[in-house]
């Protein structure tokens, strides 16, 4: 009877374990997913603030620009960290690679613009980008496992909010 009854806990086991597993990998793959959208939108951020180094433009914006690019880069920092400590590598999905493909576009719409149509370009980006992020940034947490990205992710959502804050108070001033 003990060894039925080790047997049946055994197989208990190894059936709760075996199918635990594709869950578990279900879960890295999400949570590997937001590691890669964030680095992709840092970067975007990143690329867009430096086009408005190469302008000449009005202080707020060179300001906002100047706050875009010190942030996304602390802030790409801490998710690679995040993603080393954690071993979390970056999953290019097709929503990954479609965010990168919109930033790219973004550069090439800006890049010809100067003086007032280029501030008011590069802000409407920045405030429907930021937008647009928080919706996939309040998607995502409710999806993410692992609980050091969770916090990473909601601490992120806390500056996209203030960066929108901020682009949405220099666009009216620029309307």
């Amino acid at each position: 009877m003990k060894i039925i009854l080790s047997l049946l806990l055994a197989v208990f086991t190894l059936t709760s374990f075996a199918s635990a597993a594709p869950e578990t990998k279900k879960a890295s793959q999400k949570d590997e997913e937001i590691v890669a959208f964030l680095i992709v939108l840092n970067n975007n951020e990143i690329a867009a603030a430096n086009k408005v180094s190469e302008k000449t433009v009005n202080k707020n914006v060179g300001s906002y620009a100047r706050l875009m690019t010190k942030d996304h880069k602390q802030n790409l920092n801490e998710t690679l960290k995040l993603s080393k400590k954690t071993q979390l590598q970056p999953l290019k999905t097709e929503t990954v690679i479609a965010l990168e493909q919109k930033g790219k576009d973004e550069i090439i719409v800006l890049s010809p613009l100067n003086n007032t149509a280029f501030e008011k370009a590069y802000i409407d980006a920045m405030v429907k980008g930021h937008a647009e992020a928080l919706v996939v940034i309040d998607e995502k947490l409710k999806v993410v496992t692992n609980p050091a990205l969770k916090k990473h992710l909601t601490a992120t959502r806390t500056h996209v909010v203030h960066h929108l804050e901020k682009a949405q108070a220099i666009q009216k001033s620029l309307s």
